[in-house]
């Protein structure tokens, strides 16, 4: 197998002039040995306009191509579909107590009497802190799988992940503020960070990716905000809770 020296193109044995280009192939030293360039690698061009296009490229920077595959859409369902699979596993496994429910009746009375003789000051401490959320194992699992699955490194594929993570944020940003959606905000924050990362290398100004990440950054902030003001609910309940309290028992003892 030969190659151009010139152009790399593959040429037959013993040729004296490329096909491609035109270009003699083969010189002869003073010893009669023939002289050949050795190619490894692969060449990446522009289908369009033919020029030369470096690796994690997603657009020819000659001509303005996009280098797109038949792999993009296929990987998006693969993504999809796995995650499905992992949410059926959660939805049949068996559900752990968690907080208040899984108590013992002893702890519960306890953290009552306590109250009531504090002030419900433990209780407004508990309020105020954030939850921990308990994640099982195949929600653990699903976790990882987001965070270490790799898209092609493509324009199409990483605006379709993009767009995919959003609508993500979006069902979390309309749902409940519990420690579920606490957990899977920052997790498909995370991705949607990491897919950004590769879009500014792979495809730099692009104003359509930097537009929807602008959208999901605004999504963050909007579920943040209605953790906040439900914490201040929480807080101010409980607050409302011990002056009635206060006030009642003040009542009692005059009367």
């Amino acid at each position: 197998m030969a190659f151009c020296p010139h152009c790399g193109n593959q040429v037959e044995e013993n040729v004296k002039f490329c096909t491609n280009c035109g270009k003699a192939i083969y010189e002869k030293t003073s010893t009669g040995n023939v002289r050949r360039q050795v190619y490894q690698g692969e060449i990446r061009k522009c289908p369009s306009c033919g020029a030369e296009v470096p690796s994690f490229t997603a657009t020819c920077p000659e001509c303005g191509h996009e280098f797109n595959s038949g792999q993009v859409t296929s990987t998006i369902q693969d993504f999809s579909e796995k995650l499905h699979e992992y949410d059926v596993q959660i939805a049949n496994a068996p559900t752990e107590k968690s907080g208040w429910s899984s108590w013992s009746s002893a702890g519960k009375v306890g953290w009552v009497i306590l109250n009531i003789y504090t002030i419900c000051i433990p209780l407004l401490i508990y309020s105020i802190k954030p939850k921990k959320y308990k994640a099982g194992s195949y929600t653990q699992q699903k976790a990882s799988f987001i965070e270490t699955y790799l898209f092609p490194n493509e324009r199409e594929a990483i605006l379709e992940a993009l767009l995919f993570v959003k609508a993500q944020l979006t069902n979390i940003v309309n749902g409940a503020v519990d420690g579920a959606n606490i957990f899977w905000e920052k997790v498909w924050s995370n991705k949607a960070a990491q897919l950004h990362q590769k879009a500014e290398i792979v495809m730099p100004t692009d104003a359509v990716a930097d537009q929807t990440y602008n959208d999901i950054t605004a999504l963050e902030q909007q579920f943040k905000k209605k953790v906040l003001i439900r914490r201040i609910i929480i807080v101010v309940i409980v607050i409302a809770a011990v002056i009635l309290f206060w006030a009642l028992g003040s009542r009692g003892e005059r009367v």
